[in-house]
């Protein structure tokens, strides 16, 4: 049952990552979903959906296989809006939990 919902969940919150960010200026070219299964005495699922911001693109250098060589990644050049540092602590929580509540919304899980 649960399984059967995923599918159309993840689609609905992917549309919402690529609709909610161009309202905001950032084209996003793909969305990656990361998936950890926790182990232990309560098994459970962690699922991340991240964005890849077409403003990243040169920064991402190409392998030889034409992949990304993650070892070359230049973090000290993102955007802005991308730098956990340009926030305090709160102003980031505050500032993930709305960008987080507008996905929702975007996605029509909204209020």
């Amino acid at each position: 049952m649960t399984s059967c919902a995923l599918g159309p969940n993840l689609s609905r919150l992917e549309r919402g990552i690529y609709d909610y960010w161009a309202t905001h200026g950032h084209i996003v070219d793909r969305v990656y979903v990361l998936y950890l299964l926790g182990d232990g005495r309560h098994a459970h699922l962690h699922l991340h959906l991240i964005p890849r911001f077409r403003e990243i693109a040169p920064l991402m250098p190409l392998d030889s296989g034409n992949g990304i060589d993650a070892t070359l990644y230049k973090h000290p050049e993102l955007p802005l809006f991308m730098k956990k540092e340009s926030l305090v602590e709160v102003e980031r929580a505050q500032h993930m939990e709305e960008i987080a509540r507008g996905i929702w919304n975007v996605a029509a899980y909204g209020d």
